[in-house]
């Protein structure tokens, strides 16, 4: 197909292009952002994720056969749709191409049943437990929770590599102190893999109760020390020094998310205003909650000022009279005044 044909040139010295399937793309577009798309994507998810988990009780390979391929052209519609919606713009979010590696590493492990390299299905079916994270490419709530984490993470980085260092530290000397072939507990601190998996036990307070005990039976001096200081060290410090980081992240990303968000409102409030003074007319109507907006106000309103009126007219009447009489006693005043001259 010559997509050449799907674009005409509007103006020679621009560089914007309509497209010439304006229908057919509208048509899809406002499809896809319907909320009833989305929803019957999340429902066909959810759906796939319990098929999945029910395909290892209930095995019966010819419906599950058929149930996948239901769920793969479901998906590569929805990825071709919104393809010819955005065909920039989707592979500008993270999200749709992690989507898109998920649908990819679907359609090889279909395509690749029955081979026997590393391209067989049963490298590939655990990935299709992945699914479900498609969900987070439909809600936006998640996103933004998910990209929060990771800048998180960012600085986390520091505080975890500082607890590797303490437990490399510690794993080392467990496996000098407790790690003897002949008295020692080998199973635990035989080596230092054994000794870093042990000591990651001892950080998430697995089973550290019964290694305690272990250790108080080889007979070593100041046996108990070393766990619980470690336990205090690695866990009741580091451990929550990286979850009170991961938290104090992802507050300041909501604040600074919430501040930018101001201030990109206050630049654009300008033309938001004048957009909406363009897009009103005088026979529009609004639904709003200010009560100076309300029927009952404005009766109360015109009312006062009908009022208003009267008393203003009223006024005026009297300041009328009040004139005619002054006018009158002025008169009154010069005819006395020239009665008086006249007699003298």
């Amino acid at each position: 197909m010559d997509h050449s044909r799907r674009f005409s040139v509007v103006d020679p010295t621009s560089s914007s292009r309509v497209r010439r399937d304006v229908r057919c793309h509208a048509l899809i577009s406002s499809l896809t952002q319907h909320f009833l798309f989305k929803g019957f994507a999340l429902m066909i998810i959810i759906i796939n994720t319990l098929v999945i988990a029910l395909e290892e009780e209930y095995s019966n390979p010819g419906l599950c056969r058929v149930a996948e391929w239901v769920f793969l052209i479901f998906y590569v519609l929805e990825f071709c749709m919104k393809v010819y919606v955005e065909p920039r713009g989707f592979w500008r979010s993270g999200f749709n191409i992690f989507s898109s590696a998920l649908l990819l590493l679907s359609l090889v492990a279909v395509f690749a049943e029955g081979a026997t390299s590393f391209f067989s299905l049963q490298n590939f079916r655990p990935f299709r437990a992945l699914r479900v994270l498609k969900i987070i490419s439909f809600s936006p709530s998640l996103q933004a929770l998910v990209l929060m984490l990771a800048k998180a993470m960012k600085r986390a980085v520091y505080v975890m590599c500082l607890v590797f260092f303490i437990m490399f530290i510690f794993a080392v000397a467990g496996v000098l102190y407790f790690g003897e072939q002949a008295t020692g507990d080998v199973e635990h601190w035989g080596d230092l893999g054994s000794g870093l998996l042990t000591i990651l036990g001892l950080i998430t307070l697995d089973s550290w109760v019964d290694l305690l005990r272990k250790v108080d039976g080889l007979g070593v001096a100041y046996s108990r020390l070393f766990p619980i200081f470690f336990i205090l060290i690695g866990h009741f410090i580091f451990f929550n020094m990286f979850v009170g980081l991961v938290i104090m992240e992802v507050e300041v990303s909501k604040l600074k998310k919430w501040s930018d968000g101001n201030i990109k409102t206050d630049e654009n409030f300008p033309q938001i205003i004048q957009q909406l003074r363009m897009s009103l007319s005088d026979s529009d109507h609004f639904v709003t909650k200010d009560k100076s907006s309300s029927l009952t106000f404005l009766q109360i309103y015109l009312t006062t000022l009908r009022h208003q009126d009267t008393t203003l007219e009223k006024m005026q009447q009297i300041y009328d009279e009040m004139l005619e009489v002054l006018s009158e006693l002025l008169e009154l005043e010069q005819e006395e005044q020239r009665e008086g001259k006249e007699q003298e």
